[in-house]
This record gives structure tokens, C-alpha cells and sequence, in this order.
């Protein structure tokens, strides 16, 4: 995978986010049995790709990943180098959000124009559904995030309650510029991925089939 992957860091200009290279869906085509990758690409809880651990830098190479970035029909996410797929570890997450004046966007820089739940973990973090898919908050935000939390008692006191996990019905995160108004909801980070539906550390099928994993 080293090897394919510094063949993608070439000087060739990259299409639009979220729209497959042309390039990669000719390898797709010409090459449809590659075996798929596991335990090598991780997203942190930062929005940062590294590969075994190591934080990944080039730039052309994280435009490359960023715009090759998709969900699985199972819930796992992967990168598409060229005809093969490279399975994600989410430390998190599938999307890290961050501000950008009034909107929020994705660690590959696509925009959310839609949030129909918001959850807040007993470890502080702040998940949201959304059109793009299920996301984190990146921590860094989470102090200009925090005038959205709203509540018809103390609010700091309902925030307590729901990091024990103590529903407060009337706390809620509410933002007009970005059009949220919604229950705050507490979970624990363990039930997380089963609360937004995605997987977290996929694994290869036992389906007998050849897979690289390291």
C-alpha cells in the first residue's frame, strides 16, 4: 500500500471533493478484486489521518484521502486508493466538525447543512447526526460551542446531569445561524458508534476471502 499510495502524491490536479477521480474508478474497473485493507489508516479525534499511527502531512497526499473518503453499506468507512480499499480505525468518529463562521464542516472540508440529533458523551464530547453523517465536535471548538447549550435551570448544573447520563428534558442545543434546535441527549462513549450507527474498527469478513491486514 506504500507504494500506491506515494503514486497518488504526483502533480496532477485532484477533482472536487466528495466526486471520485476519474483515474480511480478506471483502476476500479480495470482491477474490481484487490484485496481491501485493514488496521492501517486511522482518523483521529482531530480530524487527522495517519497512517499506522504516524500523522500523515502531505498535502496532496491528505487532498488525495480527504476526497476518497466514503461509508460503507455496513457502517465502516474507507479511503478508495485507486482500485483497492483502505478501511478506516475512527479513534472517534467518521467527520470531526469544526466552526467556519456559521457553518460546520467536515475534516475533508464538507459543508453539514443539516443536524437532526445532538448527543453529549460522559467524556465531554459533543456528537452530532447530520446530513453528512454521523460527527464529533472537534474539542478545539467546543468553547465557542458552548453558548449553544441551553437549559430552563442552571445550565451548568443540567450539563452535569447529563454527563452522568441524566436526560434533562429541557437542555437543549440550540443555534440560530446554523438553524439547531434540538434535545441534548447524554451517551456514554462505549455506545456511541451503536447510537450513530457507524462502526469503528472494521475487521475483514470471515467470508474467506484474501484481505491485507497488518
Amino acid at each position: 500500500m506504500d507504494r500506491a499510495l506515494a503514486d497518488n502524491e504526483s502533480d496532477q490536479p485532484l477533482p472536487d471533493l466528495g466526486k471520485m477521480a476519474d483515474r480511480v474508478t478506471r483502476g476500479m474497473a480495470k482491477w474490481p478484486d484487490v484485496p481491501a485493507v485493514y488496521n492501517w489508516l486511522q482518523l483521529d479525534r482531530r480530524g487527522r489521518w495517519r497512517m499506522k499511527g504516524t500523522e500523515i502531512t502531505h498535502p496532496r497526499l491528505l487532498g488525495f484521502i480527504n476526497q476518497h473518503y466514503f461509508p460503507a453499506d455496513d457502517g465502516s468507512y474507507y479511503f478508495q486508493n485507486g482500485p483497492q480499499r483502505v478501511f478506516v480505525e475512527l479513534e472517534l468518529a467518521p467527520y470531526v466538525f469544526s466552526l467556519a463562521g456559521d457553518r460546520l464542516i467536515t475534516q475533508n472540508s464538507l459543508p453539514v447543512t443539516g443536524v437532526t440529533a445532538a448527543f453529549l458523551s460522559d467524556q465531554g464530547d459533543l456528537y452530532l447526526q447530520t446530513d453528512v453523517g454521523p460527527g464529533v465536535v472537534d474539542d478545539r471548538y467546543l468553547s465557542e460551542i458552548e453558548e449553544w447549550f441551553v437549559a430552563d435551570q442552571d445550565r451548568d448544573a443540567a450539563l452535569a446531569q447529563l454527563l452522568d447520563g441524566v436526560y434533562q428534558e429541557n437542555t437543549r442545543l440550540v443555534s440560530q445561524g446554523l438553524s439547531i434546535d434540538l434535545p441534548l441527549q447524554p451517551v456514554t462513549q462505549s455506545a456511541v458508534p451503536e447510537q450513530l450507527k457507524f462502526v469503528a474498527r472494521p475487521e475483514p469478513p470471515e467470508d474467506g476471502g484474501e484481505y491485507c491486514v497488518d
